[in-house]
Parts: C-alpha cells; structure tokens; sequence
C-alpha cells in the first residue's frame, strides 16, 4: 500500500516537473539520462574508484600490501 502511493506521487512528480519546464517525454529522458551519468561520475570521484589502478598486489611471499603504501 506504502509503495502504491509512493510510485503515485512519484508520477505527479515527474509530471509537475514536466509541464513546469515544457519538456517533451524524450527530452525528460534525455535530462534524467545525463543526471545519471552527472552523478555517477561524482559518486565515482568521491569514493575515489578508479579500474586503472590496481588496490591491492600480491608479492612473491603471498603478503598483501596496498598499492598507495608500498614497501
């Protein structure tokens, strides 16, 4: 039931949020698109994650180090 009347102001949200604006369907889905890739990109600086630069390594005696603190 909770979850009935959040998806509907969800709704109304969204509708609100398009008349005021004046935004076709495509182009909301265009705005909300670039919102994600806006704030993943800010989630991805924040917490730092990066795949080029490996976090941990093994050496040779199977120890672990982190890669910002070598020996």
């Amino acid at each position: 039931m909770k979850m009935r009347k959040l998806i509907e102001k969800h709704k109304i949200l969204i509708n609100w949020y398009q008349k005021k604006f004046n935004l076709s369907d495509y182009q909301l889905l265009w705005l909300v698109f670039f919102k994600g890739v806006l704030i993943t990109i800010i989630f991805f600086k924040i917490f730092n994650i990066n795949k080029a630069t490996p976090r941990m390594k093994f050496s040779n005696d199977l120890t672990i180090f982190n890669s910002r603190f070598p020996n």
